[in-house]
């Protein structure tokens, strides 16, 4: 997890300062609250490299199925090199113990740029991965007055 937080530039505070709480299981840092004493983006940097921790120890020594699904991770404006580094080593640490599905907003070009040495498969939505507007009339409004139903 350390080496995840270095690897995507953490920058909060140092980060050999995260550990696992052997308790809770929760990334800690003595002291103070993880989710309040770093940087939004941090934040999120902790939560995925914890959470691809979980996945990886958890597959190599117990019973975890090796997914891992992750919507939008780069929520808190992560600079690009740091969400490609987060992407690394996302990618690289499935061999053939799990997979890792990450939804994206980012678009494809960049995309492929940032995975571009990776074993990486993007799958693009297209239109589906925008939320689109109610039409004026429900889908399932069939025109009939309810009480005449």
């Amino acid at each position: 997890m350390q080496r995840h937080l270095a690897q995507s530039r953490f920058g909060s505070y140092d980060a050999s300062e995260v550990h696992v709480d052997v308790d809770s299981l929760r990334p800690t840092r003595q002291g103070f609250d993880v989710d309040t004493d770093a940087s939004a983006s941090d934040v999120v940097r902790i939560k995925v490299a914890y959470l691809e921790a979980v996945r990886s120890i958890g597959t190599a020594v117990g019973p975890h199925p090796g997914l891992l699904v992750l919507d939008e991770p780069r929520q808190q404006d992560i600079e690009p090199a740091d969400y490609a580094a987060m992407l690394r080593y996302l990618a690289s640490g499935t061999k053939e113990d799990g997979q890792v599905v990450v939804t994206s907003a980012t678009p494809r070009t960049e995309l492929d740029n940032l995975l571009a040495a990776t074993r990486a498969n993007i799958i693009e939505l297209g239109d589906l991965r925008i939320l689109q507007p109610l039409t004026a009339a429900s889908p399932i409004d069939t025109g009939a007055n309810p009480r005449s139903l």
